[in-house]
């Protein structure tokens, strides 16, 4: 059940308590009202470091287009395209799903630029650490402003797309992780482990909804 649906019932619910404390008989009416909803999405990148001695060194290039699928989520949440207000990254985080084999493999003074097309490239994420030799939950990465208005630039220029304005163009990141892996003294101990990155955004539009009201 999407979240238009629960808000509409919601409504309605709202209209049938208001009849009940009623002392006489009222006459119903619908309403109609705009409402801003919110709604979460994510982009989960995964990516397999192998192969690396001494230094962590890793570059996944994304099609924010093609992997945030906008129609989608608010085809889900009951948006119409033009209806869309904003887009934004909320967040990023990470995990190991398949540790290195070494027990003793971390990384340290880890660091992930982010990059839009051939322009300047930006810190999103610094100074992080891991050991990388379990499987982990989920943890949330401290972001760094600047990196996030490069992302955000891109999902500005989605939303002007979904609004009926030009079409979006450049919208390729390429993710450059690096940082020292440990440890580092011989080459048949290579670094060998899937992780996965993980971005948050916040999705705005705007809905009607009937609101059920009693004279």
């Amino acid at each position: 059940m999407n979240k238009t649906l629960i808000l509409k019932l919601s409504a309605i619910l709202l209209g049938f308590v208001a009849l009940q404390g009623s002392q006489c008989l009222p006459i119903p009416s619908v309403e109609e009202k705009v409402v801003e909803l919110t709604v979460g999405s994510t982009i989960t990148i995964p990516v397999h470091a192998t192969g690396y001695l001494g230094v962590h060194d890793d570059t996944e290039i994304v099609e924010i287009a093609d992997s945030l699928d906008i129609a989608a989520i608010l085809a889900d949440a009951g948006i119409d395209a033009g209806d869309l207000i904003d887009l934004t990254m909320t967040g990023v985080a990470y995990r190991v799903t398949v540790p290195d084999p070494n027990p003793d493999r971390e990384i340290t003074s880890g660091n992930v630029t982010i990059q839009r097309g051939a322009g300047p490239i930006e810190t999103v994420v610094s100074n992080f650490e891991e050991t990388v030799n379990t499987v982990t939950d989920w943890k949330d990465a401290t972001l760094d402003p600047t990196g996030v208005a490069v992302f955000n630039d891109v999902l500005g220029d989605l939303v002007e797309e979904a609004n009926g304005g030009a079409p979006a163009t450049n919208t390729t990141l390429t993710f450059h992780v690096t940082g020292n892996s440990t440890p580092s003294g011989d080459p048949e101990d290579s670094a060998d482990f899937w992780w996965e990155l993980r971005v948050y955004f916040s999705v705005v539009g705007v809905i009607t909804l009937d609101f059920v009201t009693f004279d």
